[in-house]
Formats: C-alpha cells, sequence, structure tokens
C-alpha cells in the first residue's frame, strides 16, 4: 500500500496497480524530478528514509524543493507500506510497533 500525503496526486493506492497508478498521475505533473537521499534509518517497526525532493511542474514550470519523510514498513521481507509525509513526526507514527 502506498499512502501520498505530500502531492496533490495524494490518497491511497494499493498493490502493483495502485503504484502504477500512482506514477502514472505523479509523473505527468513534473517535468523534471531528483531525489536524494539523506537518512534511512530503523525505527519503530520499519524504515524511516528521508530524502530531498527536487521537481519542475509540468505546467507551470515551477521549481520547487522539499524534505519528504517516507514510512516504510515490511512484512515476510517484502514492501508491506509505503507512506509520504512533509510531517517526520506523522512519518514515525506509522511505524509504531503496534501497526
Amino acid at each position: 500500500m502506498w499512502e501520498e500525503t505530500v502531492l496533490p496526486e495524494g490518497g491511497t493506492y494499493h498493490g502493483h496497480g495502485g503504484i502504477d497508478q500512482w506514477f502514472a498521475v505523479a509523473g505527468g505533473a513534473f517535468s523534471e524530478v531528483a531525489f536524494t537521499v539523506e537518512t534511512i534509518a530503523p525505527a519503530g517497526g520499519g524504515l524511516l528514509v528521508t530524502h530531498e525532493l527536487r521537481s519542475r511542474g509540468t505546467s507551470s514550470g515551477l521549481a520547487t524543493q522539499q524534505r519528504i519523510h517516507h514510512a516504510v514498513r515490511l512484512r515476510d521481507g517484502r514492501v508491506a507500506y509505503v507512506g509520504a509525509f512533509a510531517d517526520e513526526g506523522r512519518a514515525r507514527s506509522k511505524l509504531a510497533p503496534d501497526r
């Protein structure tokens, strides 16, 4: 499951088809996208991945830069959940061991 809360294409996407749908929608919004990973750290019941996102809007041409925190939970060695958040605390809350 992918939970998008940062980009306007927000929502919850399920399975491979959902991820494909998210990339199709989000990919059309940007003419340029670059991620720089800052940290990958164990947190609660998963991983907290913090990175910088630099992008340029396809229609507006506007350049943006923001820090994004991904909460990643694994199950049986596979990714079971990814959530994208602007707020680190919110991302950490998704990694609580009881989730």
